[in-house]
């Protein structure tokens, strides 16, 4: 399989294919992509998440890190696609397809604890990232920087 239909009956509906001498990296992908969100939606509710494999331990310890997830989102943190281009993107796709097809936000997922060191950490990391940069980004982080002396 060379690409994913361009429409899919599910939202939450995902592929993977074969690794074989075609496809050097694993690769998965869930729901939209970016070009697709941007299209089916509003672009300027659109977000993106990406998160390098070279900051998961896991990743590291194998040497995996040129790897990637990307996380597509609307600007709530509600997650409508990702792409998993990983060695293990096959396992790490799981989580996301569960948020997709039941419209969960990243926050969500940042709660959810993992188990380490694994590969499927990096979705807790991208979605703690996000949180956290929401989080600072919202009036609590203006307080919070006011408090604290910053601008």
């Amino acid at each position: 399989m060379d690409a994913a239909p361009n429409s899919l009956a599910h939202p939450g509906a995902s592929w993977s294919p074969y690794r074989g001498r075609r496809l050097p990296i694993p690769r998965s992908r869930a729901g939209l992509t970016e070009a697709e969100a941007r299209q089916n939606h509003r672009a300027a509710r659109m977000s993106m998440s990406v998160m390098p494999m070279e900051r998961v331990d896991r990743a590291m310890v194998q040497n995996d890190t040129e790897d990637f997830i990307k996380v597509v989102h609307k600007k709530g943190g509600t997650v409508v696609g990702v792409t998993v281009v990983a060695e293990r993107a096959g396992e790490i796709i799981h989580e996301w397809v569960l948020a997709i097809s039941n419209g969960l936000k990243m926050r969500d997922l940042a709660g959810t604890v993992h188990v380490y060191p694994t590969y499927s950490i990096a979705n807790q990391q991208l979605a703690s990232d996000y949180s956290l940069a929401s989080f600072l980004g919202g009036r609590a982080g203006n307080v919070l920087r006011r408090l604290g002396g910053l601008k």
